[in-house]
């Protein structure tokens, strides 16, 4: 009674370090005999055969598209003006 509690799980025990990645040359070695390098994932994608929905949007405005030019307003000397 008078005891601290201890806990009854312990700390896990920290697993072990995966492998280092394969170098360059490693990779390289592989793909030219046929092998296939470590840690590849090959998605399981195939094309549906639906037709594609229309787009929702308006396509964006090309820049010679946008809002008309605004006056250019003097913030002091540019380049290549002359100064009086």
């Amino acid at each position: 009674q008078g005891r601290p509690q201890t806990p009854s799980c312990q700390a896990p025990v920290p697993a072990a370090p995966p492998p280092p990645d394969p170098s360059f040359a490693e990779v390289l070695r592989l793909v030219q005999s046929g092998q296939e390098p470590p840690g590849v994932r090959r998605p399981r994608a195939s094309p549906t055969g639906d037709t594609p929905t229309a787009s929702r949007l308006p396509p964006p405005a090309k820049p010679w598209e946008g809002r008309p030019a605004e006056p250019a307003r003097r913030r002091g000397p540019q380049h290549g003006s002359a100064r009086r």
